[in-house]
C-alpha cells in the first residue's frame, strides 16, 4: 500500500520529469530556429553577392546590343534578376 509521502514523491518526480521534457522542447525549438536564422544569413549573403555581380555586369554592358534597350525590357530585366535570373541569357527580351 502507498503511502501519502510515497505518492507525493511520484508525483514530484512526475513534475520534474514534464518541465525536464518541457525545456528539452524549447531548447530544440530553439536549436532550430537559430540553424534556420543561420541558413537564411548564408543564403542571403550568397544572393547578395549573386545581386552584386549581376548588377556589376550589367552596369558595364549598360551600352551594348546584349543590354535591355527599351522600358519594358529593362522592367523584365530588373525583375528577372530579382527573381534569379541571370540577365545575361537574355530571358528578358
Amino acid at each position: 500500500m502507498k503511502t501519502n509521502t510515497q505518492s507525493k514523491a511520484r508525483s514530484d518526480l512526475e513534475s520534474e520529469l514534464d518541465s525536464a521534457r518541457q525545456q528539452t522542447r524549447d531548447l530544440k525549438e530553439k536549436v532550430a530556429d537559430l540553424e534556420r536564422d543561420r541558413d537564411y544569413a548564408q543564403t542571403r549573403h550568397d544572393n547578395e553577392e549573386w545581386l552584386r555581380e549581376q548588377l556589376d555586369t550589367l552596369s558595364v554592358d549598360v551600352d551594348t546590343s546584349s543590354a535591355p534597350q527599351t522600358i519594358d525590357q529593362w522592367r523584365r530585366c530588373l525583375k528577372g534578376i530579382a527573381g534569379g535570373d541571370d540577365w545575361r541569357h537574355g530571358t528578358w527580351r
